[in-house]
């Protein structure tokens, strides 16, 4: 059936003795929208107008909307749009065609009680490239991939080609390669000190050229070498030296500690600190140890990436000896005498015997 045969239909049936009349049946027609004329994909100059057209079957009459990044569009847009829905006839106009705003893909949708239909379609802006995002500096940790992203636009497409420096970036899967077929981004595999420098973004179409260019820092997480230090026994007197290779971008902040404390430079001359900056090393040396020197000394280095430490642990060691020896005395009968002497020896000595006639002495 079609629309025009919807209504109310009834029956009559009659002979010679008379004629009887059915109750009336209601009929409606509908009908699922469907495009009998499409809108087509349209390319016009930067600022001109731009008209596309659509015609709809549908019953009850459909309702249109042009959809542009999942929004209706408006005249707040920048847009117009007619109906004529007698006819099945809808327009989109745009006055003043802007890229940033108009160019892409414009969904035309109709929809009725019944159903609806989506019909997407292309409008090209025949424009110079413009950088919607421009490139960021990255900073990557070493042997991990840095990821350029570019956002671009422009009719026709750009063609965007990538620079290290002033060299040009080739493709290939082990060091660079585009994540999509417009090269909008370059991935860098495994970044090493030797990838840092600014890199480049040259954007051009028949209508114009743009580029965009950013700095790549590898960063590398602190490190020491050796990471553990077996403990040191010392005598008094000796001297010692300990060299660490560190290794740290950007360049690590360097503190040195004696059990828990923070030691100063050139706080004590019986502790020499250099930093060979060349060689990547920190030397710490102990010109004569001593009681005083046997603790736990720490390394610790450190950037924005981390933080590491190595640990001394130093002990010093001397013989017991006699610093005060004991001495001969002359007393009389019934006067007290004392003896004293002085002894040193590390660990400090911790107990004391007394002999007389090499007979140990107890006390009363």
């Amino acid at each position: 059936m079609q629309p025009n045969q919807q209504g109310d239909y009834i029956a009559t049936v009659q002979n010679t003795g008379g004629m009887v009349k059915s109750k009336k049946c209601k009929v409606t027609v509908t009908k699922t929208p469907m495009f009998v004329r499409a809108p087509q994909d349209l390319t016009v100059a930067d600022k001109s107008e731009a008209v596309f057209e659509c015609e709809v079957d549908a019953y009850p009459n459909a309702k249109v909307s042009w959809i542009r990044d999942g929004k209706p569009l408006n005249v707040k847009d920048g847009v117009e749009t007619q109906a004529q829905p007698d006819k099945g006839i809808y327009t989109l106009r745009i006055p003043q065609t802007d890229a940033a705003k108009h160019m892409g893909t414009i969904t035309c949708r109709a929809e009725n009680a019944i159903g609806n239909v989506e019909h997407p379609f292309q409008l090209n802006i025949t424009t110079a490239p413009a950088i919607k995002t421009q490139l960021k500096d990255l900073e990557t940790l070493r042997g991990l991939d840095a990821i350029f992203i570019v956002d671009v636009q422009g009719y026709p497409l750009p063609e965007l080609t990538w620079l290290h420096g002033e060299e040009q970036l080739i493709e290939s899967n082990d060091k660079y390669t585009w994540s999509d077929d417009q090269h909008r981004q370059l991935v860098i595999h495994n970044v090493q000190v030797t990838d840092e420098d600014e890199y480049y973004v040259r954007i051009r179409n028949e209508f114009g050229e743009v580029t965009s260019k950013a700095k790549l820092s590898c960063l590398i997480t602190p490190r020491i070498s050796p990471a553990t230090v077996d403990d040191t026994i010392l005598q008094r007197g000796d001297e010692i030296e300990y060299q660490f290779e560190i290794e740290g971008r950007p360049q690590v902040d360097v503190t040195w500690s004696k059990n828990g404390k923070e030691l100063k430079l050139n706080e004590n001359p019986n502790y020499i600190f250099t930093s060979d900056k060349e060689n990547n090393k920190e030397i710490f040396k102990i010109v004569k140890a001593d009681g005083d020197d046997q603790a736990r000394y720490t390394l610790q280095i450190k950037n924005k990436v981390g933080k590491i430490e190595a640990n001394i642990n130093i002990i010093v060691k001397a013989s017991l000896q006699f610093v005060k020896k004991l001495t001969d005395v002359a007393t009389t009968v019934g006067q007290p005498v004392t003896f004293s002497c002085e002894c040193f020896g590390l660990p400090k000595p911790t107990a004391t015997t007394w002999y007389f006639n090499d007979v140990e002495l107890k006390g009363t």
